[in-house]
């Protein structure tokens, strides 16, 4: 007699997106029809109800939304002042007269608040605040009014409030989030809600067919979710988790990450030119076949320690580096972090860091003994 597949096998293996949506194809289908099955209406109640919960929960906290604003915002006021810098600097040099003399007296800010450029990104906001406030004082507001800057000043002091109520809002938004509770709390208990209901649908469907009552909305229910459990077995194979006949992986797992995350390590870094950065692999076989060529147009994101968080992450992609002009990939060319950026050479660190090599939204692979490289506006 029919009954539900067991979804067990695979549902500890989702990530956070994959079971969200599974529950909610479920929940999309099966709530028109659910009144045709009283008996375990009660049941389904519950995990619709906790379903809602992580409704809520997931899309506050992925966060990919504010975060992306969040940088974005950043890297614009950061753009803003990279414009002042350069603008000051081209006075100081190709200027005469009155001209040069504002911009000689301009870079004593540019010299007090160069930390604007790396600065951690609260505290970028402090110094942009107080250099707009000495931008004010009568010595460099007539500076500003001579090499006709104050439009970029005005620039300036809106990205960085754009910014700030950007942080605020995300601050607001993680408190509630904290309030409603995370993915972590809240699978387990959507997951204990739907086996009751699905261990309810195979009661109420066989218990119907011995006595021979309509089960034509439970067995609709009960195909549909067969049939998600057979295309999540899919997904699962095409990203090569192994599903065990107990519901277990090949390894430890975790809610979040693919058991078989690449972990590759670097073992060169180098400068090529002011826009190229070489990372030659270790282990250039597993590069080729973790990376080659899914990674190509793809993005290196920096992670560091908090020191560092929120200073120019993103770094594109460029064709793979081959050694010799041999077909052979060994690691990655990227790009600076923003184009109007280029790295110091020889290479300059930050310090220590790891970086994930993403496309489309999509984590490829983690890099180990990678160091944050510095770099200059242009």
């Amino acid at each position: 007699m029919k009954t539900v597949k067991n979804y067990g096998r695979i549902v500890d293996l989702f990530r956070n997106g994959e079971h969200f949506d599974f529950h909610r194809f479920i929940v999309v289908y099966a709530n028109p029809l659910i009144t045709g099955v009283p008996e375990s209406q009660p049941l389904w109640n519950v995990f619709h109800n906790l379903f809602l919960r992580e409704d809520i929960i997931y899309k506050r906290s992925s966060g990919s939304v504010e975060t992306k604003y969040l940088k974005e915002a950043n890297i614009a006021r950061r753009s803003a002042f990279a414009v002042f810098r350069g603008s000051v600097n081209v006075a100081a040099i190709g200027s005469d007269g009155a001209e040069k003399e504002a911009a000689v007296i301009l870079t004593e800010i540019l010299k007090n608040y160069k930390a604007i450029r790396t600065a951690p990104m609260t505290e970028t906001d402090a110094l942009i605040v107080n250099m707009l406030q000495d931008l004010d004082k009568p010595r460099y507001a007539a500076a500003v009014q001579t090499l006709k800057l104050a439009s970029i000043i005005e620039k300036i002091e809106t990205e960085n409030d754009r910014f700030m109520s950007l942080y605020e809002e995300r601050a607001r938004n993680l408190e509630n989030s904290e309030e409603q509770g995370t993915m972590k709390e809240i699978r387990p208990k959507v997951d204990k809600a739907f086996k009751a209901f699905t261990l309810s649908l195979d009661i109420t469907y066989s218990s119907g067919k011995l006595t021979g009552k309509d089960v034509t909305a439970a067995e609709d229910i009960m195909d549909y979710i067969n049939a998600m459990v057979d295309q999540f077995e899919r997904v699962l194979a095409r990203r090569s988790v192994s599903v065990g006949k107990n519901g277990n992986n090949d390894g430890d797992g975790d809610d979040d990450e693919m058991s078989e995350m690449p972990v590759l390590a670097v073992a060169e870094q180098r400068i090529v030119d002011q826009k190229t950065m070489a990372l030659v692999m270790a282990d250039q076989v597993a590069f080729a076949v973790a990376l080659c060529p899914k990674a190509a147009g793809g993005v290196m994101i920096l992670v560091a320690n908090p020191s560092l968080d929120g200073d120019h992450t993103n770094c594109p992609i460029k064709p793979y580096f081959e050694e010799d002009g041999q077909k052979k990939p060994i690691g990655l060319l990227v790009e600076p972090p923003e184009t109007s950026f280029v790295f110091v050479s020889p290479l300059k660190s930050f310090g220590p860091c790891t970086a994930e090599v993403t496309k489309d939204g999509e984590v490829l692979a983690i890099l180990t003994g990678v160091e944050w490289p510095m770099t200059n506006g242009m």
